[in-house]
């Protein structure tokens, strides 16, 4: 009885430890399987959360540039920013606008100042054609066919010039009369060359000399039609100083 015993109790501990064992080995099994799928878990729910950000930066990113090409808010959708910013964007802004403020006072003019410049512009093309001509005469008096020629085809191409771009300029308010009193003095000088001095010009090329008759018919021609034209264009002038307040030198 006693061995009997004794090898009982001999066997049950021997039995107990190999279920402990294989229950614990079970946990094990289990515990790992349950820890792998957490890190699984945690990973997918990481690339799920990365891919949402990437996908919402891209719409961001695409709103941003659609309201900074078209000035329109895309579903009206405003993008907060956190007060900080918007005090150094507002005074950024602020800046911005008062640049250009100063700006465009610093390059605005009065309406004297414009009506002066546009007097002036047309002066300077009158005085430019005057200078042809004197050119023009001195050269004729050399009676030097190449000399007088280049200075007659020069003095052709300035007035030709002037009579297209009187009709070009900008003009101020009231400035119309002067301008329509220039085109006509230009006109005037191209007719005056076209017809007049190129028969001077002609004759030089083919007897080598010019008339004093040539020259007399030329100058009283002149003369009798020029003053009406002057007279046009100094009134055009008056009237525009006094609608303005400023004198005609």
């Amino acid at each position: 009885m006693e061995d009997k015993k004794t090898e009982l109790i001999e066997e049950s501990p021997s039995t107990l430890g190999k279920e402990i064992q294989k229950e614990t080995g079970v946990e094990k099994e289990t515990k790992k399987i349950s820890k792998k799928n957490r890190v699984q878990n945690m990973l997918f729910a990481f690339i799920t959360l990365c891919f949402c950000c990437v996908i919402f930066s891209v719409f961001l990113g695409g709103i941003v540039t659609y309201q900074s090409i078209t000035g329109k808010e895309l579903f009206n959708i405003e993008i907060n920013l956190p007060s900080i910013l918007k005090k150094d964007n507002s005074s950024n802004d602020n800046s911005e606008y008062d640049d250009e403020e100063v700006q465009v006072k610093g390059n605005s003019k009065s309406d004297k100042e414009l009506a002066i410049e546009f007097n002036n512009e047309v002066v300077n093309l009158q005085l430019s054609l005057i200078g042809h001509f004197q050119n023009l005469g001195s050269k004729v008096n050399t009676k030097e066919i190449e000399v007088v020629d280049r200075a007659f085809s020069d003095s052709l191409g300035a007035s030709y010039k002037a009579t297209q771009k009187i009709k070009e300029i900008e003009v101020v308010e009231g400035g119309e009369k002067l301008q329509i009193a220039a085109e006509n003095l230009f006109q005037f000088y191209l007719d005056v060359l076209a017809n007049d001095y190129s028969v001077l010009v002609e004759e030089l090329r083919l007897t080598g000399n010019i008339s004093q008759e040539s020259i007399d018919n030329l100058s009283e021609k002149i003369s009798n039609n020029e003053e009406k034209f002057d007279l046009e264009f100094r009134y055009a002038q008056e009237e525009l100083a006094d609608k303005y307040g400023f004198q005609i030198q």
